[in-house]
C-alpha cells in the first residue's frame, strides 16, 4: 500500500471520528463520500470499508465514553432496536435516523448527550458488525486501510466525544440540526446533479 493512502485514510478517519463523536453518528455519512472523493474507492468498497472500520472497535470507544459519563439509556436499547428495524425495513438508519427518533418521538425528556450515546451503543456492535461481515462475503472492503483509519477514527472518536460531553446540551442539539441540514443539502445537490446528466 502506498504512503499516499496510508496519510489520507489516517486523516479520513480522524476527520470522521471527530464528527462522529460530537454529533453521536456512526461515521458513515462522513467516511464514505470522503473514501470516494479523496481515496478513490467505488461506492460499494467505500460502504463496505466503513462498516467494517466502524463495526467492533471504533464506534464501542465512543459509545463507551457517552455511558461513562452516564449517557446511555440501556433501558431504551430494546424499543430503539425495533425502531431501527422498522426505519432499515424503510430505507432509514443509522445515527442520523435514530438520534432524531431519540429526541423527538420515543423520549421527549432525553438529553442530545443520552440520545447520541444510547444510539452509538445501539449501532456499535450489532448492526454494523452484521452489515461488514456481508460486504466482506462479497469482497467489497478495502482490508488494508483499516488499522490507519482505525488510528485516526479512534482518536478522533474519543476527542469528538469528549468535546460533546462538555458542550451544552442547546449548543449540541444546534450543531446537530446544522449537520443534518448540511447532509441534506448534499443529497439534494447529489440527486439534482444525477438528473442533470
Amino acid at each position: 500500500m502506498n504512503k499516499a493512502l496510508i496519510v489520507k485514510t489516517l486523516v479520513i478517519g480522524l476527520a470522521a471520528g471527530v464528527l462522529s463523536g460530537i454529533l453521536g453518528i456512526g461515521g458513515g455519512i462522513i467516511l464514505v463520500p470522503a473514501l470516494v472523493a479523496v481515496a478513490g474507492f467505488t461506492p460499494a468498497k467505500a460502504q463496505g470499508t466503513s462498516l467494517a472500520l466502524l463495526s467492533l472497535p471504533v464506534a464501542a470507544v465512543a459509545a463507551y465514553s457517552y455511558w461513562s459519563h452516564d449517557y446511555v439509556d440501556l433501558t431504551a436499547l430494546p424499543w430503539l432496536a425495533l425502531g431501527f428495524l422498522v426505519g432499515g425495513v424503510l430505507g432509514l438508519g443509522g445515527g442520523i435516523f435514530l438520534v432524531p427518533l431519540l429526541l423527538l418521538l420515543l423520549l421527549a425528556g432525553l438529553s442530545q448527550q443520552s440520545a447520541q450515546g444510547t444510539s452509538l451503543a445501539l449501532l456499535s456492535l450489532p448492526v454494523a458488525a452484521a452489515a461488514a461481515f456481508t460486504y466482506m462475503r462479497k469482497e467489497q472492503v478495502q482490508l488494508n486501510v483499516l488499522p490507519s483509519m482505525s488510528i485516526g477514527f479512534i482518536a478522533g472518536g474519543v476527542l469528538g466525544a469528549s468535546v460533546a460531553l462538555y458542550l451544552p446540551g442547546q449548543l449540541l442539539a444546534r450543531v446537530f440540526g446544522v449537520a443534518l441540514i448540511l447532509i441534506g443539502l448534499r443529497a439534494i445537490l447529489k440527486k439534482a446533479s444525477f438528473y442533470r446528466r
